[in-house]
């Protein structure tokens, strides 16, 4: 829902700025043709263009056909064969017709901590609008780490050929200065907050959370984002991200210290979803805490059970008055409506966000920390949640402000 939620603001940016603006999604993996999503109540169908990193699919939407032929088109004398050749394959035909062409590399992609051959991937889209001679624009996100060689290379090469370079942390400055050495390519470097920031919170006219949440006095509701990056059930790829800790034993052992130790109930917020359910997804992490955990307390600990969309997953986050979260974007979307924080952290990423809305000190990071430490932390910031509320409630105006002035900047640019 983190990439889905950068993608709805930057549309309903773009529409407002230019109502008859055509917008295609170009995107890396195999997914549906089109994105559907209400602007003012009118329902839109943002066409999707892949491509795919495999051979075994249509040639025509493999990522090194669509590259050849981007070089073949840059060698050939004839304009009107370049022309030709660029016109034969949809993805290149849409690059080469748009007044602007913008990349958020899903927010924390820029990078290799997912693994080199996932960033190199993604990757190679991006060096098509290259060839083409086409200058992206980077929208706000996260730049490194760059643990190989490759990576570093091919990032350097990304960026020295960027229009605008926003990073949405006040650390991307010295990341592309440490990339590129390069002073000239750092006075393209602009901050700007997350675009999520943005996004409008909409509850869902059917809420699917078991057991029903009813109204309890002088309790409060607790969010817990169980990510399934972490905790691993049905994870296909083993990502080694220097974990100090056992990460179950950590979110098993904070819910039964909320339970135990406050008047509070918990709702399991998965913000991460697959069809299959497997790979990263939340939801099955969630049912399993929710086993573990919900006979001893009965009636106090809640699962919402159902796939919603970005705008209404940010609503339910939003009827908590307290989160612990382990995905980027489900921090967001509680920081964002004021809800006090702590993120439970297994990159940088997190750090130089909460840092932006003056809320540093709520990052746990669970690389440095074992779970006794992040379990304590989390408790001491929970009693102590007052000051929090009254740091994010300061701070989100300006961020959103800033986030439409850039947006403002961006579009008026074309």
């Amino acid at each position: 829902m983190g990439v889905s939620a950068l993608s709805v603001t930057l549309i309903r940016a773009i529409l407002k700025k230019w109502p008859s603006a055509r917008i295609t999604l170009l995107v890396s993996g195999e997914c549906q043709d089109s994105y559907e999503l209400m602007i003012e109540g009118e329902e839109k169908q943002i066409p999707i263009i892949n491509n795919r990193f495999l051979f075994e699919e249509s040639l025509r939407k493999n990522v090194f056909w669509i590259l050849s032929l981007a070089w073949l088109q840059k060698v050939v004398p004839s304009k009107q064969l370049k022309k030709r050749i660029i016109f034969s394959n949809e993805f290149l035909k849409a690059l080469y017709e748009a007044d602007l062409v913008c990349d958020i590399f899903s927010g924390d992609s820029f990078s290799d901590i997912y693994g080199v051959r996932r960033f190199l991937r993604l990757s190679l889209s991006r060096i098509v609008a290259l060839v083409l001679g086409i200058q992206l624009v980077m929208l706000p996100q996260t730049y490194g780490p760059y643990k190989s060689r490759i990576a570093q290379m091919v990032a350097r090469l990304i960026v020295k050929h960027s229009k605008l370079i926003y990073a949405r942390d006040l650390e991307g400055d010295a990341c592309i200065k440490n990339l590129l050495g390069d002073t000239g390519i750092k006075k393209r470097v602009r901050y700007c907050p997350d675009l999520a920031f943005s996004l409008e919170p909409e509850l869902p006219s059917h809420q699917n959370i078991q057991p029903p949440i009813e109204e309890v006095p002088d309790a409060s509701l607790i969010g817990i984002n169980v990510s399934g990056l972490l905790y691993g059930v049905g994870c296909l790829e083993n990502y080694d991200f220097q974990i100090k800790g056992d990460y179950r034993t950590l979110v098993h052992n904070l819910a039964d210290r909320f339970l135990q130790e406050t008047t509070a109930h918990i709702l399991l917020v998965p913000h991460t979803f697959s069809l299959s359910e497997v790979g990263d997804c939340d939801p099955p992490a969630c049912r399993e805490v929710f086993s573990f955990i919900h006979d001893i307390y009965p009636g106090r600990v809640h699962i919402i059970d159902e796939e919603y969309n970005q705008n209404e997953i940010k609503a339910l986050i939003g009827t908590c008055s307290f989160f612990v979260g382990s995905r980027m974007h489900a921090c967001i979307a509680a920081m964002s409506q004021g809800i006090p924080t702590v993120g439970v952290a297994y990159s940088d990423k997190f750090q130089g966000v909460f840092d932006i809305m003056g809320v540093g000190d709520m990052v746990l990071d669970a690389r440095k920390f074992d779970e006794e430490t992040i379990s304590e932390n989390v408790m001491m910031h929970y009693r102590n949640n007052g000051n929090a509320k009254k740091i994010l409630d300061e701070k989100i105006g300006p961020v959103r402000t800033q986030i439409s002035e850039t947006m403002e900047f961006i579009l008026s640019s074309i």
